[in-house]
């Protein structure tokens, strides 16, 4: 059981790189269902892969080399959603394949960030969570 200090060791550490990835995705699957074959629904579908995409990459902001990469995916991602959009490229397969390898992507670097982790503490859950919830996303 644990005591009162280590619940509070638990909320001190002030370093909350998982939050905005594991909030995104949260927002990602609470207004999944309202997406709609309408505007609005593909505005709502674009607005939260764009917070999942800006979160992922500030949650690997510590390793350069993950950072780089996702970032790199990001664009690519980014720039395949907007010229989907502007109906510059027909069909979204090359949309879904940028989401899809960004996804992957930082699945694993999140992944390999939180196994690096030395200290259990709330970003470590939140990082679990947000992989859970990336590899729910990804399939």
């Amino acid at each position: 059981m644990m005591k009162k200090t280590d619940m509070i060791m638990l909320f001190q550490d002030r370093n909350w790189r998982f939050t905005g990835l594991f909030f995104s995705l949260l927002i990602m699957l609470v207004s999944y269902p309202f997406f709609g074959d309408n505007a609005t629904g593909a505005a709502l579908g674009g607005l939260t892969s764009l917070l999942i995409l800006g979160a992922g990459v500030y949650a690997l902001r510590t390793c350069r080399w993950s950072w780089i990469l996702s970032g790199t995916l990001a664009l690519c991602a980014l720039g395949a959603s907007l010229l989907s959009l502007l109906g510059q490229v027909r069909g979204s397969v090359d949309t879904e394949i940028s989401f899809t390898a960004y996804y992957v992507v930082t699945t694993v670097a999140v992944f390999m960030e939180v196994i690096r982790l030395r200290r259990f503490n709330m970003d470590s859950v939140l990082g679990a969570v947000s992989i859970y919830l990336l590899i729910g996303v990804t399939f």
